[in-house]
């Protein structure tokens, strides 16, 4: 009986937590592609609301929804360092995908590789000095 409990309370939280998402992002479920989660207490999801991919912020509890990266071309949610300062993400503004550094707070946004073919999947060194 108790796990019956557990896993129900786990289906609740994910049919709520899509729901929120999936109605503030009013976009194609397809788009919201590998939300994040940020140390912060915040999600980071990608939602091509207005055509492209731009990558939003809410709480946990999803209230104060927030654009994160609303810049023309593909981009993906940060991946984040272990103290959730800075993260890491992909964006197709130039015609291919580049690797690009960013604040937390959404500041700081610096492009990390210039590269003629895509880069992909930005990850960080578990001392957080490298992505």
């Amino acid at each position: 009986m108790r796990n019956r409990i557990f896993v129900v309370w786990i289906f609740v939280f994910f049919l709520f937590l899509g729901g929120v998402v999936q109605t503030l992002a009013q976009s194609n479920p397809a788009d919201r592609a590998v939300p994040t989660w940020n140390n912060s207490g915040r999600i980071y999801f990608k939602t091509g609301q207005k055509g492209e991919g731009e990558v939003y912020s809410v709480k946990a509890d999803g209230t104060d929804l927030k654009p994160f990266i609303t810049v023309p071309g593909e981009n993906y949610s940060p991946r984040w360092s272990h103290d959730g300062k800075h993260g890491a993400l992909m964006s197709e503004r130039d015609g291919d995908y580049e690797i690009y550094s960013i604040n937390a707070d959404g500041t700081n946004e610096k492009r990390l590789t210039f590269n003629k073919g895509n880069d992909w999947d930005p990850s960080w060194s578990p001392d957080g000095k490298w992505i």
